[in-house]
Order: structure tokens, then sequence, then C-alpha cells
């Protein structure tokens, strides 16, 4: 998947996400590219509510462990 992201300085959320249910795979690609801000901030404008929370941190958890759990939450 390629991913554009028009500004990393200003955080701004990636040209192809959809303002609603975005796929736990593009938030983790989004991580491992270094926008961890942009993470934080597409969960809180789509409003997840807390059991789609919980289901994502457990697929972040499987796919890149319980460190980067504990740096993720620091985000949302």
């Amino acid at each position: 998947m390629n991913i554009k992201t028009t500004n990393h300085s200003t955080n701004q959320i990636p040209e192809n996400f959809s303002a609603d249910n975005t796929e736990f795979i593009q938030l983790t690609d989004l991580w491992n590219e270094g926008e961890y801000s942009s993470v934080g901030r597409i969960i809180a404008e789509e409003s997840w509510a807390s059991a789609r929370v919980a289901e994502f941190c457990a697929y972040f958890t499987k796919y890149l462990g319980v460190n980067q759990l504990n740096i993720l939450y620091k985000f949302l």
C-alpha cells in the first residue's frame, strides 16, 4: 500500500484515508512510517467506540508488540 501524506510537519491526515472506518492495517502502516500523531487523530476524528479502540489495540499488539502499544496509548 502506498500512503501519501500531505505534510509531516503539520501532522495532517493522509490524503487517501476516508473520514470513517479506517482499516486497522492502514493505521499500523502509518505508525510504522512514524505518523504517530496521525494515528491518534484519525481515531479521535472518527469517534471510535471503546470496543473498537480495544479491538484495534489487540490487533496493534499482535503485529507491533506491547512496547509499541505502550507508546500508542499516549496518542489516544
